[in-house]
């Protein structure tokens, strides 16, 4: 009988940051996030590899709404991480069951909303990211970089 062998898939999204469009005025946004850390992949879990993280922004100006959009590949509501030649899907969600796509609002993905920030305060939203089971990639580091825009 042949020993199980253990893959292992380092996994890192970076999240870029693109800065933003705001109104004809001084108003701005300051966002900062932080990338998503799946560690080590392992092509035979039979479960879903996932992680967490956080974006937050901040404001000059208060009570206006502000959405946060996740760019998206332009040809499915998967994102891809690729290590060389070597890829794999995984998502990015708004809510801890990993139901609500955090994308650009197309292909049923949901864009991140507030209707009432708070003036010159931090506010801090979670990431959720799950790469599903069983995707039979090599060896690698795997990376993704993804542009978020604010509308405010």
């Amino acid at each position: 009988m042949r020993g199980r062998r253990t893959l292992t898939r380092i996994v890192f999204v970076a999240i870029g940051l693109l800065l933003i469009a705001g109104r004809a005025s001084a108003e701005t946004c300051r966002v900062e996030a932080n990338g998503l850390a799946f560690g080590q992949y392992d092509v035979f879990r039979s479960s879903p590899t996932d992680s967490t993280s956080t974006l937050a922004f901040e404001c000059t100006s208060g009570g206006r709404p502000i959405s946060i959009a996740l760019e998206r590949n332009w040809w499915e509501i998967y994102r891809v991480l690729q290590s060389g030649s070597q890829w794999m899907y995984y998502n990015i969600y708004l809510d801890a069951s990993r139901t609500q796509v955090w994308g650009d609002g197309s292909l049923g993905s949901q864009l991140y909303y507030n209707s009432n920030p708070p003036k010159k305060k931090e506010v801090t939203v979670p990431m959720y990211g799950r790469i599903p089971a069983a995707q039979d990639v090599g060896l690698g580091q795997y990376s993704d970089n993804i542009t978020v825009v604010v509308n405010f």
